[in-house]
């Protein structure tokens, strides 16, 4: 017994070999012959393989130098490997070059490998034996493709089959093929009839053999069924009366039949598994008959249960496959390679799933399509008569997605998806579509193929790096360093363009490690210089900080050379470092061409997701503290371990609130608490405690100051501390104000500064014999960004709101003459209070965007202490109450803004 079972591993190099075996100008009965030739000796000599090893005294009959040649033959083949196609590719892989016309190839195989003498030696010994010596030919459709070799290579074992039967009367091969090859080769063959379909045994499902093969496990599933609403089956007991017994009204009769027929494309096991599910359903109703609810219900689970095992089985080797999917599908089933390629650039460009966007940057958009078809998700037809081709195994390899392919997902997806056609698919659509095998049935086997091809691609990167020369003006580093960072940081970092020597790409994704190291650096910014030198130089690390500079928003400077170690010795550049992290917060970090490779080769299993971020941030994290911080090694790889203690500027948030008494600290947690579900924690930095208020789309901090603003502890200091500790970018000072007009204002009404002005700031002097007062200083304007969104928030809103000038002074008001003269120096003001002034000088001075925001309490004419308390929460509650809801309708993050 003989068995011939390949797999793609085997199969794809005897195509290679068809190929180059036969001239560049052949077409398919060239390919033919010369695949014929090839299998031929193939069997011949498995053939011989068999009766040396269970037939051995046939050989007897045969001289000394007959037998010899038998033997050395059978030992030259089977030294080449263990399975026939091993073998056969091993035993001619000699004679490749150069290209053989069929005769030559067939003198090859008669003088060189001995065909025709090894044939008439088995001929005289196996003369006097009748055993049948039986073949087996089973699984040649894996990694089938309907094209000119892979049609020429099943055809050419058909052929073998044949002439070896009638040269060795004692072979009977049996050779088991899908009915869509056995077409492709009754189209292509010229010696079909004559030599082929007499040998035919052809096992078609007709849909009228697949009604009797359902009305058959009927009869034996519901022996004894009957009832009101069936037919009557005593007289007539025809296939069709049996399923029509079974089915509601839309699926009686021929035509209803055809209906499920078209959910399972005519597959007899597809069949069998639909109609087990929705005969299960029925019964949940407590009928036996099926009805359109039923088989729905059944074909969306059927297909929701083979997506999910998709995904299962690839989501590993192709990281995002659920959203390529998705970008790729986008509610169509049928496409063009143009609409499938748009989509997917689309996909690697957006802020969408990491692992999505490295996979195509890594493969690109026609490498992800190949990817999709090898698992079977797609299929293409590259001629507009030609069959839809899809295959399972991960291993196809040569597919030509043109311009004007034809692409279709394959039908067991659709209902999965969502992207059911208008119309049902129409009968025979079917035969149009060829699988490599049914993967609905047997389990999709992931092979090390779609791995490799991965790793692939990955070494083709690490190795293009030896090739380019060090130490010259050489812009092949730049490139290579912008296709490999490319493709490494393509699954958190978008946007990585370069210009010159300067690569700058934005963080997109905000979790794991990415999202830590937006929130600690405060930017979403990083920037690489790249200096093909072989070591780091003063002139690089300057370059790289004045690139800083230019952009406010990159405190992240990767500056990658082609030294030995990313290690930085004592002298200037450390000192340089050290300057850039001390003073305008850059981190200056080294990375070398080999940390790169370093980190790619770890890509090389997809599962290692967080190797670009550990790559990035370990950068970091030797930057800024074996570096920046001067901290000895064996320290530095301490604190690296723990991440104590946070290094200036590693923590930032995007709203920062500043109150200053207890009461308006409670109002505002409150607010973010009990009406916006927030969560609360604290956070203790260096010099205070802080509120992190968590939930919002934007990252907020609230602390609390002193009363005033120049004091131990007040707003000035307080605020500058918090920029230094949490790196806000927004600040809102919010809380309580006293009111200047009672006449005009309410108790409650919240004020929102446009200006301010700090009425401490005055010249007293003496004009005419009068004393005189003149405010010195200026009226700054709150940030136009606060301002626009606090403006905006007002629409539809109930809280009473005036925007307007706010006075801020040192003193605590509370005197009608004293409130009156600041009314009679600044007319349009409209109110007061005590932390807005230190507020404005911390935030300006570093850049921040501020606003004050507060309620009024009191006004400020002697009568504050009159119901206090119920006044000043009755303030701060509107004031955080208005704030809170602000923050929530967005715009605050950066991350956000970004993503718009």
């Amino acid at each position: 017994m003989l068995t011939l079972e390949p797999d793609g591993d085997e199969i794809y190099p005897v195509h290679d070999l068809i190929r180059r075996l036969s001239p560049q100008d052949a077409d398919y009965d060239g390919l033919h012959q010369v695949a014929s030739s090839l299998c031929r000796y193939a069997l011949l000599m498995e053939i011989l393989t068999s009766v040396t090893k269970s037939k051995r005294q046939l050989l007897d009959v045969l001289d000394r130098e007959q037998l010899s040649l038998l033997t050395d033959q059978h030992q030259q083949w089977t030294r080449h490997g263990t399975t026939t196609f091993e073998r056969l590719f091993g035993r001619v892989l000699p004679f490749l070059e150069p290209p053989k016309t069929p005769g030559l190839l067939l003198g090859i195989l008669n003088q060189d490998l001995k065909y025709r003498p090894v044939l008439a030696l088995l001929q005289r010994a196996l003369q006097a034996d009748e055993t049948p010596i039986a073949l087996l030919a089973d699984r040649l459709d894996e990694g089938f493709r309907p094209e000119d070799v892979g049609v020429a290579f099943v055809n050419g074992i058909v052929s073998a089959a044949t002439d070896l039967t009638n040269a060795l009367p004692q072979f009977r091969p049996t050779i088991f093929l899908r009915d869509n090859i056995l077409r492709t080769i009754q189209q292509r063959d010229q010696n079909y009839t004559r030599n082929i379909e007499g040998q035919l045994l052809r096992l078609h499902w007709s849909e009228e053999q697949l009604l009797c093969l359902v009305a058959r496990r009927l009869e034996a599933a519901f022996p004894d069924a009957g009832g009101p609403d069936t037919l009557d089956l005593t007289v007539t007991r025809t296939d069709q009366a049996r399923w029509n017994r079974h089915t509601t009204q839309e699926y009686r009769g021929p035509s209803g039949f055809r209906k499920v027929l078209q959910l399972t494309l005519y597959r007899p096991r597809d069949l069998i598994t639909l109609l087990n599910s929705a005969f299960f359903q029925s019964a949940k109703r407590s009928t036996a008959l099926i009805s359109p609810h039923d088989v729905e219900v059944s074909a969306d689970e059927i297909s929701r249960v083979r997506l999910e095992d998709l995904l299962k089985e690839y989501s590993d080797v192709i990281p995002g496959l659920r959203e390529i999917i998705d970008a790729v599908t986008g509610g169509r089933v049928f496409l063009t390679s143009d609409t499938a390629c748009a989509a997917l650039e689309t996909l690697a460009s957006g802020p969408t799933d990491p692992g999505a966007r490295q996979t195509v940057r890594l493969y690109g958009v026609h490498g992800t399509l190949h990817e999709l078809h090898s698992i079977g998700f797609i299929g293409y037809k590259e001629k507009p008569d030609a069959r839809f081709t899809f295959c399972h195994d991960g291993r196809l390899t040569g597919v030509s997605f043109g311009a004007d392919a034809e692409i279709m997902v394959h039908p067991c997806y659709w209902r999965a998806l969502g992207v059911m056609p208008g119309e049902e698919l129409p009968q025979g659509s079917a035969e149009n579509i060829h699988d490599d095998y049914d993967e609905r049935y047997r389990a999709i086997n992931v092979t090390s193929v779609a791995a490799d091809r991965r790793r692939e691609v990955i070494q083709r990167i690490i190795d293009e790096l030896g090739d380019i020369p060090v130490d010259e003006e050489h812009d092949g580093f730049c490139a290579w360093a912008a296709k490999a960072l490319g493709t490494l940081l393509s699954g958190g970092v978008r946007d990585l363009e370069r210009a010159g020597d300067i690569l700058h790409g934005r963080i997109t994704s905000t979790f794991d490690l990415w999202g830590s190291i937006q929130d600690e650096f405060a930017t979403g910014h990083l920037l690489f210089l790249v200096r093909n030198d072989r070591t780091l130089t003063v002139g690089s690390i300057t370059d790289g900080l004045d690139h800083a500079k230019a952009r406010r928003d990159s405190k992240l400077v990767f500056i990658c050379t082609r030294a030995e170690t990313d290690t930085i010795r004592k002298g200037p550049e450390l000192d340089l470092i050290r300057q850039a992290f001390k003073g305008p917060g850059v981190v200056i970090a080294h990375v070398t061409g080999k940390n790169i490779c370093r980190a790619l080769g770890k890509l090389r299993d997809p599962t290692n997701r967080n190797e670009p971020a550990r790559f990035i941030r370990n950068a970091i994290d030797l930057s800024v503290y074996s570096y920046s911080q001067g901290v000895r090694p064996k320290e530095a790889k301490k604190r690296r371990r723990q991440k104590q203690p946070a290094p200036v500027n590693r923590i930032h948030c995007d709203m920062l609130l500043v109150v200053a008494t207890g009461i308006e600290r409670d109002a505002l947690l409150d607010a973010f608490q009990n009406h916006h579900g927030c969560s609360v924690s604290e956070f203790h930095g260096a010099r205070h405690t802080y509120f992190r208020i968590g939930s919002m789309s934007a990252k907020i901090f609230l602390v609390q100051s002193e009363m005033g603003s120049g004091g131990v502890g007040a707003s000035l200091s307080t605020v500058r501390d918090a920029i230094t500790e949490v790196n806000p970018e927004n600040i809102v000072m919010t809380g309580i104000a006293f009111g200047l007009r009672p006449d005009q204002q309410e108790i409650g009404q919240i004020l929102v500064s446009t200006q301010i002005m700090a009425y401490e700031h005055q010249r007293l002097g003496t004009a005419e014999g009068s004393s005189s007062r003149n405010p010195r200083g200026d009226r700054p304007k709150a940030s136009a960004r606060l301002l626009s969104r606090f403006r905006a928030a007002t629409y539809g809103s109930a809280h009473d709101v005036h925007f307007g000038l706010i006075l801020s002074g040192e003193k605590l008001v509370d005197n009608k003459a004293t409130r009156d003269s600041l009314l009679q120096l600044e007319p349009e003001a409209i109110g007061g209070e005590m932390e807005g002034a230190g507020l404005h000088a911390a935030a300006s001075d570093l850049g921040k965007n501020w606003i004050i925001v507060k309620a009024i309490c009191d006004w400020a004419d002697g009568e504050k202490s009159v119901d206090k308390a119920s006044r000043q929460t009755t303030a701060a509650t509107n004031a955080a109450a208005f704030v809170a809801a602000v923050i929530a309708k967005g715009g605050f993050s950066r991350r956000g803004r970004r993503a718009q």
